[in-house]
């Protein structure tokens, strides 16, 4: 009590809150705001909690904050563990030097990886979407199903290969 709410503001996030209780001075009584901020407790321990404020006038038809605070500390760490798995994987994917593609059992395409995309004669989004035969030559395609039913099958593919000369890529390719 008798303090003002921005001390409890972690440091990196009191700009934000300034300005967004500046944006809420002007609210008309009625209007709602939600946000998220970082706080920091007086043992200098943090926590995020999300924020409803609601703009009202009280009798006197004086402007006031009605506002929640929803602790979401677990999900903040949660959504943080998660970026910081992605980042992870995303360097993981950087260094293998291979193209990729995420294929469903049916041989369809969904996504792909590629870290030099000169190892392609069409860009890799015009695959997104077709089935493997229709845009590999047939020896090739069958190599890949093979891999995938093995998957499907043992829940793993100890991997299969294939051999494309780029003359044989360039009239796979133009399959229709």
């Amino acid at each position: 009590l008798q303090r003002r709410f921005a001390q409890f503001v972690a440091d990196d996030d009191k700009g934000r809150w300034q300005r967004q209780f500046s944006n809420m001075t002007r609210f008309s009584g009625g209007e709602e705001l939600s946000f998220d901020l970082k706080f920091v407790h007086d043992n200098e321990s943090t926590f995020y909690a999300k924020l409803n404020c609601l703009r009202m006038d009280d009798e006197d038809d004086q402007p006031m904050l009605r506002m929640t605070l929803v602790d979401i500390t677990q999900i903040k760490q949660l959504e943080e563990a998660r970026l910081k798995d992605e980042v992870s994987l995303q360097a993981m994917l950087n260094a293998i030097p291979d193209l990729m593609f995420e294929a469903g059992l049916n041989g369809r395409i969904y996504s792909f990886h590629i870290p030099r995309i000169n190892l392609l004669t069409v860009p890799p989004e015009e695959v997104v979407g077709k089935v493997i035969p229709e845009f590999l030559p047939a020896d090739a395609s069958a190599v890949c199903m093979a891999a995938l039913q093995e998957a499907n099958e043992h829940d793993y593919s100890s991997g299969r290969q294939f051999e494309l000369t780029l003359e044989q890529i360039g009239r796979a390719s133009c399959r229709e």
